[in-house]
């Protein structure tokens, strides 16, 4: 009986998801001067804006539990990020003019850095 349920978590985790990337898009439209890519955010000090952000997969399995995926900034006081009430929806607040990283968290495991920069000013 251990046997089985040694050889059912191997295959849950070898069949799941295999992290390829991230989508993300604004929700709305963005603000003069701000940007949203998959490799980078760009916003203006003072800006915020919501997108919908979801993590894509290399396998045939996808990530269905919103609760698996977080973002977080590595530097809160250049930018924050909060989990907006609507699953896959993030809000991303530029707090001070500069450059930091948001993390991609695949069960609290980082698996990738998003450019999060911050301009003083539209240009």
């Amino acid at each position: 009986m251990r046997r089985a349920g040694a050889l059912l978590a191997l295959c849950l985790a070898a069949c799941g998801p295999d992290y390829g990337g991230l989508a993300i898009e604004v929700e709305g439209a963005a603000l003069p001067g701000d940007a949203v890519e998959p490799r980078r955010v760009s916003l203006v000090l003072g800006h915020v804006v919501r997108v919908h952000a979801r993590p894509r997969s290399l396998s045939a399995q996808v990530y269905e539990d919103p609760k698996r995926f977080d973002l977080a900034s590595a530097d809160e006081t250049i930018g924050r990020v909060y989990r907006d009430a609507e699953d896959w929806r993030w809000v991303i607040v530029a707090r001070s003019v500069g450059t930091t990283c948001l993390e991609v968290l695949i069960d609290g495991r980082r698996e990738e850095c998003v450019e999060l920069e911050v301009e003083a000013e539209a240009g």
